[in-house]
């Protein structure tokens, strides 16, 4: 279970990066404003992405203000699973002379 917590104030804006040198996400990964991390890999992607992440608010700056928290780094590590090998005849018939031999 993955669980974004957003503490003490309401946040305006959260600003993302995402290194995915593989391009395995149909919709790369975004978060909510709610703290609710959602993403789409593509079908038979595997690899890992590295997503950083910086909550903003618009307090400012002023007077020593601070309106952006540290930034955040965490994985999404996609498994490689192993495909069943499938393989398909042309022809359902295979006619072989007598004395031939044979290979398809």
């Amino acid at each position: 279970k993955f669980e974004i917590i957003i503490a003490h104030e309401d946040v305006q804006g959260i600003m993302q990066s995402v290194n995915d040198p593989t391009s395995m996400f149909a919709v790369p990964p975004s978060i909510s404003p709610e703290g609710q991390l959602s993403f789409q890999l593509y079908q038979d992607a595997y690899g890992r992405a590295t997503i950083n992440v910086t909550a903003i608010d618009s307090g400012g700056t002023e007077r020593g203000g601070v309106d952006r928290s540290v930034v955040h780094v965490f994985t999404i590590d996609a498994l490689f699973v192993n495909q069943v090998p499938t393989f398909e005849l042309a022809n359902r018939t295979i006619t072989v002379f007598e004395d031939q031999g044979w290979s398809v």
